[in-house]
């Protein structure tokens, strides 16, 4: 590959401009299960354990240095967190006594009494004991609710019963903010209050109180034969401008690792999930031993299929439309680990290839695969609506007799996906989706990074934002990525069919890496292909994008290209 002459295979004349799809507008159609993990989960754990899949990352994210769990919104962190607890409760995972969990969104409301305003050292140890002080209570709720207290844990349930909280308890968050707001209002003496910041910290201080110190201790020792296990799940939004979400998060992560440091005389260790996105705005900023014990969410070629043939299996057999998936008796849902079998299912009503928009076909998983950013949710839009398209014709048929039809309903979802890839910089970035567009829409694929500065100054200026942010949210979304490859199909491949050659370009994501991309104006970048109708971009039609795979991963283009 010679990237330097990248340019050279660029034929500006020989590209097309991508026409812009009607947008699949009926998501409330859940064919096979909620989008939303949380919700399909709350709506039956049963069904939503059953069809959880054990991949590599859930067994690294259960190893005991494991802290942090990383993905992008919508890859599967509150699914992994819930299976956890599930096999907690069940006894299938047996080195856990008790599992707690909590949600971001419960610290950060009890915490925002606080009313933070500065980012000083004394704030963050502050914040820091706070956070502990709620996730001790968390778990002193958990065991008095689940064990007899007639003998054990006296000081515990007295210390609760004290502070409003007892077994039958609902809502523990109102009461501990209610605690919080009593005392960050309590008037200091005059002349000591010298500064919010310091009636923080003796707030703070005050909660930390005899009584609570004795709890602590008998809880210590309490568990000196059991372990608690402490799962925190994401929020679904973050506000990176805001200063309490930085020091909030910044303190969950100081205590996942103080636990963990202290875990021999504690018993007691916690795992934080936390999207992806958040790295370049704060995990970078953590010191370095911080930024490690963490997995990364992602998904392979291999599990993807596996994931959306069981829910078909699994939800249509259960559908008033199974009459139109009766093939689905040929099949039993762990058959369907296998990838081959996978496909196998779904092939049966989806063509093995299809036409795309350029002058090739194209294997039809890897076709929906390739224009996602990898992630469960995403491919659930993709067969959600080609399912409706399917019983709104009641033919299952349908995609083998209109193959070319694939692609339109490929398409017509991408509104939802560039949605979802930005739905996490909405607070924080107001107006990020216009200057997304504003950069990228009506553009070459393919473009060196000094092309683009008119643009981004431009999308900067009309959305009120800083270009460096759009620069870095570009990036992290996934929306584009950096050139890492450049080979050439030769014609007739037997995996496409195609006339004339072929360029390839590989290119590396952000999404599929342990870190973050930067922008260079000497590099190569390229659209993401679940992009180019929604910003009517122009596409080379004797090129194809595809994304750089895992080492270990099957993936179609690598087998493609062996015949190169």
């Amino acid at each position: 590959m010679d990237i330097c002459n990248m340019r050279s295979i660029i034929d500006r004349n020989n590209c097309i401009q991508m026409k812009n799809v009607d947008a699949y507008r009926d998501t409330e159609r859940y064919y096979l299960g909620k989008t939303d993990a949380a919700k399909e989960w709350n709506d039956d754990k049963g069904i939503a354990k059953n069809l959880f899949l054990h991949t590599k990352t859930y067994s690294d994210f259960l190893e005991e240095d494991s802290l942090i769990l990383l993905g992008r919104t919508g890859t599967g962190k509150t699914a992994i967190l819930r299976c956890i607890e599930e096999e907690v409760k069940n006894k299938i995972i047996t080195n856990i006594s008790y599992v707690v969990r909590i949600h971001v969104d419960d610290i950060t409301t009890i915490i925002s009494e606080y009313e933070l305003i500065d980012n000083t050292e004394i704030t963050k140890i502050a914040i820091k004991k706070c956070t502990e002080w709620i996730i001790n209570i968390y778990i002193m709720k958990e065991l008095i609710q689940n064990i007899n207290c007639s003998n054990e844990l006296q000081t515990v349930n007295r210390f609760l019963t004290n502070i409003g909280i007892n077994r039958r308890s609902h809502n523990i968050v109102k009461k501990m903010k209610n605690i919080i707001k009593i005392m960050s209002n309590a008037p200091g003496k005059v002349g000591e209050v010298a500064s919010l910041v310091k009636k923080i910290s003796e707030s703070i201080d005050e909660l930390h109180s005899e009584e609570y110190c004795d709890a602590v201790e008998e809880l210590h020792n309490f568990l000196s034969n059991n372990n608690v296990l402490v799962l925190i799940d994401s929020a679904n939004e973050y506000n990176l401008n805001c200063n309490e979400t930085v020091i909030i998060v910044k303190a969950l992560i100081s205590n996942c690792f103080n636990f963990y440091d202290n875990f021999s005389k504690w018993h007691i260790y916690l795992k934080l999930a936390l999207p992806s996105e958040l790295y370049t705005h704060i995990l970078q900023t953590l010191p370095g031993k911080q930024r490690g014990n963490t997995v990364v969410i992602q998904w392979k070629y291999d599990n993807l299929v596996t994931f959306i043939a069981k829910r078909i299996f699994f939800y249509m057999q259960k559908s008033q439309y199974n009459y139109l998936f009766s093939f689905l008796s040929e099949f039993d849902l762990k058959q369907l680990d296998n990838r081959a079998t996978a496909e196998e299912l779904i092939f049966k009503f989806m063509p093995q290839m299809c036409p795309t928009s350029l002058n090739y076909d194209f294997k039809t998983i890897a076709y929906c695969i390739r224009h996602t950013l990898k992630k469960p949710r995403e491919l659930l839009y993709i067969f959600n609506a080609l399912i409706d398209k399917i019983i709104q014709n009641n033919n299952i048929n349908y995609f083998l007799e209109n193959a070319i039809e694939i692609k339109n309903v490929i398409h017509s979802t991408q509104e939802l996906m560039i949605g979802s890839a930005l739905s996490m910089y909405n607070e924080s970035f107001p107006q990020i989706e216009e200057a997304c567009s504003r950069v990228l829409s009506n553009n070459y694929y393919l473009f060196r990074g000094s092309e683009i500065s008119t643009r981004l100054k431009e999308a900067a200026a009309h959305t009120h934002l800083n270009s460096e942010d759009v620069k870095k949210i570009l990036l992290e979304s996934g929306l584009i990525g950096i050139v890492s490859e450049h080979n050439e199909i030769k014609p007739h491949n037997t995996y496409l069919g195609n006339e004339k050659s072929i360029h390839v370009i590989t290119a590396r994501f952000e999404y599929q890496i342990k870190g973050f991309l930067t922008f260079s104006n000497n590099e190569y970048y390229v659209i993401h292909p679940m992009c180019y109708e929604h910003f009517t971009c122009y596409v080379d039609k004797n090129t194809l994008i595809y994304m750089d795979r895992a080492s270990d991963e099957h993936d179609i283009i690598h087998t493609i290209l062996k015949e190169v």
